[in-house]
């Protein structure tokens, strides 16, 4: 038997989730290359398997490493290829040992609707298992496919001596992104800043570069800039490269005097009802009015409170984002005058409040006047599937009175904090970009 493995880069399997599991797999694996062969060994470590990981993108890498950890050549055939082998009782072209992945297609499909008729298929799942056994395990040949879940492939194929072991990886944390990320960068080039937040560092990451490969740039970028400035690097470094991404780029501001202080008073209504309507707790990590990608401006929530309530939303915290989508334009509206409102970026918020506030009434049974009226009762019907047209048109009406609810408290809370939103856009224009200290120090104690 072979010792632990020593993993090449810890980062590529950290960054993907709780992978134990397949790293176990691929020591039993690299415990039977250089063995004689043995039929119940290869039975116990599985002679067909499937990985299943929410994060499609990772699935492939992953099973690269268990074939890199192993010693074992990775190499990637077609479901065609796979049936006729089967069919046709022909080893496979491939010099062992190998680990074979096979993507999902009409070999595993649910159904018999594809490129082969169901008589060829059900002789394929027929004659699978002897093959796997005849010809496969005794060249150390393991076969692998993905999916988000082991139901995706016919039942026909998940039984044993076929697709009889699957590993499940769940998605990782944010801390885990966290660390794994600080550790591609290099922690002696992080201050503590972003040592000490792994959680809210992934929480930013999973928002902005979820895919491996953005994430990849962005700690080369990082490392970059360690380099350039001679110092170590903090967590408004990487906010700053959320604003830009992870080019080399200086964003040029809005030129236009009336237009940039319209986005600012947008920016700067976000960021005010974020912050007091969830008593402090959500202060924007960042708020700009330097164009990105798709916007003139942007108000982000705090990534730490983000992190906060995930996968634990209350009705609470789906009101809250509902109020802070529609806060940009009613800032807008009490500031410059409700003929003065912009269009594109309004439309936008309202769009996903509007989502949300389908979402709670007509799948969540919460009453369009649920915020004062004593009674939780009055709209329990939910829809399962497509909505039928009166029931649509009655979601669509009650959302439509939440939303002038929810937008007409937005407005007093601007009115009753219209100073300090005056101040953040006018604070926001002269620096382009406030950070989260900045905008809590004005929200609590105003300019200076």
């Amino acid at each position: 038997m072979q010792g632990n493995l020593q993993l090449s880069n810890p980062h590529d399997w950290m960054n993907m989730g709780n992978v134990a599991v397949l790293q176990k797999w691929a020591r039993q694996l690299k415990s039977l290359r250089d063995c004689v062969y043995d039929d119940g060994q290869w039975e116990m470590v599985g002679r067909f398997v499937m990985l299943v990981h929410p994060i499609k993108q990772y699935q492939v890498r992953l099973l690269k490493l268990v074939a890199e950890e192993a010693g074992y050549e990775f190499i990637e055939i077609d479901g065609a290829s796979l049936i006729e082998n089967v069919l046709a009782d022909r080893e496979f072209p491939v010099d062992a040992p190998a680990l074979v992945y096979v993507p999902q297609g009409e070999w595993s499909a649910l159904n018999d609707q594809g490129g082969v008729g169901s008589e060829k298929l059900a002789e394929f799942y027929e004659k699978l298992c002897v093959y796997l056994k005849r010809f496969a395990s005794p060249r150390q040949i393991v076969l692998a496919t993905t999916g988000v879940s082991y139901s995706e492939i016919n039942s026909a194929l998940r039984s044993v001596g076929c697709v009889d072991r699957r590993f499940i990886i769940p998605r990782p944390s944010f801390a885990e992104m966290g660390n794994a990320f600080i550790e591609l960068v290099g922690r002696k080039r992080c201050a503590n800043s972003l040592l000490d937040n792994p959680d809210r560092v992934g929480m930013l990451l999973s928002v902005e570069f979820e895919d491996q490969r953005r994430q990849g740039l962005l700690a080369l970028g990082m490392q970059r800039a360690a380099h350039d400035q001679s110092r170590q690097l903090t967590y408004d470094d990487l906010v700053h490269f959320g604003v830009r991404g992870s080019a080399d780029i200086d964003l040029v501001p809005e030129r236009d005097d009336n237009m940039l202080k319209r986005v600012a008073i947008h920016e700067a209504g976000h960021a005010l009802v974020a912050y007091f309507d969830s008593n402090g707790a959500n202060v924007p990590d960042y708020i700009t009015v330097l164009p990105g990608r798709g916007f003139r401006g942007v108000s982000v929530d705090s990534y730490a409170y983000m992190g906060e309530i995930h996968g634990k939303h209350s009705y609470e915290d789906s009101r809250h984002k509902i109020r802070v989508l529609l806060a940009g334009r009613a800032a807008e509206s009490m500031v410059l005058g409700r003929t003065k409102i912009g269009t594109f970026g309004s439309r936008s918020d309202l769009i996903n409040a509007s989502a949300v506030a389908k979402e709670l009434v007509g799948l969540c049974g919460f009453s369009d006047d649920i915020d004062f009226v004593d009674c939780t009762s009055k709209n329990l019907l939910v829809t399962e599937e497509d909505a039928s047209p009166s029931e649509q048109s009655h979601v669509e009406g009650m959302a439509r009175k939440y939303l002038a609810y929810q937008y007409e408290h937005v407005e007093k809370i601007l009115q009753t904090t219209s100073g300090l939103l005056i101040q953040l856009s006018e604070e926001l224009i002269k620096k382009q970009v406030l950070l989260q200290r900045e905008v809590k120090q004005i929200l609590t104690f105003g300019c200076a």
